[in-house]
C-alpha cells in the first residue's frame, strides 16, 4: 500500500519534471520569436505615433 502510494507519487513527479523540462525547452525556443515580435510591436506603434 505505502510502496504503492510511494511508486504513484514518483511517477507524477518524473511527470511534471519532464513536462517541465519541456515547457523550458520550449521557452527557450520561443524567446527569441517573442523578443522579435514584441520589438516589431514596438517599432510599429512608435512609428503610428509619429
Amino acid at each position: 500500500m505505502l510502496l504503492e502510494k510511494l511508486s504513484t507519487h514518483l511517477l507524477k513527479l518524473n511527470i511534471s519534471r519532464t513536462l517541465i523540462r519541456t515547457s523550458l525547452g520550449h521557452m527557450n525556443t520561443l524567446m527569441p520569436l517573442l523578443l522579435w515580435v514584441r520589438s516589431h510591436m514596438l517599432r510599429s506603434t512608435v512609428t503610428e505615433q509619429i
